[in-house]
């Protein structure tokens, strides 16, 4: 990642990039984002960190303004693709497509290649952990949840809930990850108050066998009955 003017990026660290969130145009009549081309003519998504970048932009009235988050977009970015962070702008940042490649793993939860550590949640907040208890009351099938702490490689600390459910099906787990996220979203002003970047939400089902085993040895934030 390079500064467009070899002034500090706006994301410092990969880290930052890819745990960040940032304004991007869409045309709702294409679902298409708004991108630009860098010098030697590669397609760059383009992606903004304030509402000031985006005014100096002049992007096209068609695309609408909505925020994201980096790590989401990445995943979804085709081969060849780049991005241009707060484009034309001091500290603006090129992702030359081949750079955009290789951090595209490192956008998923457990990236493969990568070191996990976990340790529990110091002083997990007891107003997320009761809205938590609220939702396993709102759903039976919500058996258990842990707040943990992990970190990818020399990523900074990630918050992490994981939750184990008695039903298989794919809605149940579409319906305690949508439970979980309000939660956080009724008792947290901004995840970064928590001291994370962000807070994922993963189902113990997904989790290799051993950090399995480690994560049911530990004790739950909530657990039914």
């Amino acid at each position: 990642m390079s500064a467009d003017d070899g002034a500090r990026p706006v994301f410092a660290t990969r880290w930052d990039f890819l745990f960040g969130r940032v304004l991007i145009g869409v045309d709702p009549a294409t679902a298409q984002f708004h991108a630009v081309r860098s010098a030697a003519g590669d397609p760059l998504l383009a992606m903004y960190t304030s509402e000031a970048s985006v005014a100096a932009a002049a992007i096209p009235e068609r695309f609408r303004i909505v925020q994201t988050d980096v790590a989401g977009r990445l995943l979804e970015l085709p081969e060849g693709v780049g991005v241009a962070v707060d484009p034309d702008t001091p500290g603006g940042m090129i992702v030359e497509p081949a750079y955009a490649a290789q951090l595209k793993p490192l956008a998923a939860p457990f990236p493969p290649g990568t070191r996990s550590d976990f340790k529990n949640w110091p002083l997990f907040p007891r107003d997320l952990a009761t809205a938590i208890a609220a939702a396993g009351r709102s759903y039976a099938f919500l058996d258990a949840v842990w707040g943990l702490v992990y970190t990818i490689d020399d990523s900074p600390p990630i918050g992490l809930l994981v939750f184990r459910t008695t039903a298989p099906e794919p809605e149940a787990r579409d319906s305690v990850v949508d439970a979980l996220d309000r939660a956080l979203a009724q008792t947290v002003g901004r995840v970064t108050d928590l001291g994370f970047p962000l807070v994922r939400i993963v189902d113990l089902a997904d989790l290799a066998a051993p950090v399995r085993e480690a994560i049911e040895g530990e004790p739950p934030v909530y657990r039914a009955g």
